[in-house]
């Protein structure tokens, strides 16, 4: 658990008996991108960091580019922390971006997903059971932590079912000039090294 009550659980209800893990095929190619903003903030505020960073035309064009080129090779998963980022990005890159927030309707997901060639979504709802397949580039727009499986979570939505002989790509936009981000950044491309990801 990413709040850290996972021992909290444990003392409630007694040890782990039992794990269960999804059946995947992960034998596929899995090349790392890495992106470096320019962003600059002073604040040791996490939420007015990663305000700032959503709000960052440059960065923010610096994504779409990038999202555009990826597009050509196949789908595109774009998770941002911020709702106003995701439907910023998703006009920069154009008619095959669709948006998925928590104010989508649910009858409205299923067709947004099936039908974008890039799918821009909130990091909240990624998190909340969100099924899409075929997704050959995941682009993290705002940072995501390495402790308690978010990483994971996120990476294994571009994992999912049989990947035998395709190429599966992360995209990590770093912002180095972000003195709280910087090893954020150093973490994550860590840890998806250590996933068996290498960088192109």
């Amino acid at each position: 658990r990413t709040d850290g009550l996972i021992e909290l659980l444990h003392w409630h209800f007694g040890p782990t008996v039992v794990e269960l893990a999804r059946k995947t095929d992960h034998t596929c190619t899995k090349r790392l991108v890495l992106l470096k903003s320019r962003h600059e903030s002073k604040s040791f505020d996490f939420t007015r960091i990663v305000n700032g960073l959503a709000e960052d035309a440059e960065r923010n064009k610096m994504i779409a580019v990038e999202v555009g080129r990826m597009a050509k090779r196949g789908r595109v998963l774009v998770l941002t922390a911020r709702v106003a980022q995701a439907h910023a990005l998703a006009r920069m890159v154009g008619a095959t971006a669709g948006v998925v927030t928590g104010k989508t309707k649910r009858k409205d997901r299923a067709e947004i997903i099936e039908h974008s060639r890039v799918l821009v979504c909130s990091t909240g709802v990624a998190s909340e059971g969100f099924d899409c397949k075929d997704m050959d580039c995941l682009v993290l727009a705002t940072p995501v932590g390495t402790k308690g499986g978010s990483l994971e979570q996120c990476v294994g939505r571009i994992l999912r079912g049989t990947c035998a002989g395709l190429t599966k790509t992360v995209v990590d936009v770093e912002d180095p000039r972000v003195g709280m981000l910087r090893g954020m950044g150093t973490n994550r491309r860590h840890k998806l090294k250590n996933m068996g990801f290498f960088i192109t």
